[in-house]
């Protein structure tokens, strides 16, 4: 009986400890440099990145982004090298200004590839038809156990607890 208890417990556990989007395609290997060279439409993706800009409809939203790879969270790795752009649209209309300059993590699929022209280039850009949204909160750098207070790195600390900031 204990064990049981114990099991569901562990199994629970593990499961709240799961964050951001982990649906779908946390396997694919399809990257978005890929989606733009081949067709691959109909294929199931997840992808994130920088969100560089919004484009509104009357009934849906475009969401212009920066790739960047997934982290096992699902979040966009930070200081990694660029996959290149997509465009991710959702049903709905989201508000503008909000979500400009955040992170954002898609689940869906690939549709037909937005192409165009800069210059003398021709450019395919992939789209995917977005099942769920995930727009990541600002990531706050620092430690949270240190105050306005606390000595800077680098202090000698002395002996005891005399020299010690907690």
């Amino acid at each position: 009986m204990h064990r049981t208890h114990f099991a569901a417990l562990l199994l629970l556990w593990v499961t709240a400890c799961a964050n951001g989007p982990q649906s779908a395609a946390s396997g694919s290997r399809i990257t978005v440099i890929r989606a733009r060279e081949e067709n691959l439409l109909g294929q199931r993706v997840r992808w994130g990145g920088d969100i560089a800009n919004i484009t509104r409809g009357e009934h849906d939203t475009c969401f212009e982004v920066i790739s960047y790879p997934l982290a096992r969270s699902g979040r966009p790795r930070d200081g990694e090298e660029s996959g290149g752009r997509f465009i991710a649209c959702a049903p709905g209309v989201y508000p503008a200004g909000l979500y400009e300059g955040q992170q954002l993590t898609v689940v869906g699929m690939l549709g037909k590839p937005i192409v165009e022209k800069i210059g003398d280039l021709t450019y395919r850009c992939p789209r995917v038809a977005a099942e769920k949204l995930y727009f990541w909160p600002a990531q706050e750098y620092g430690s949270p156990w240190l105050t306005r207070d606390s000595p800077p790195f680098g202090q000698p600390w002395g002996s005891g607890s005399e020299g010690y900031w907690w």
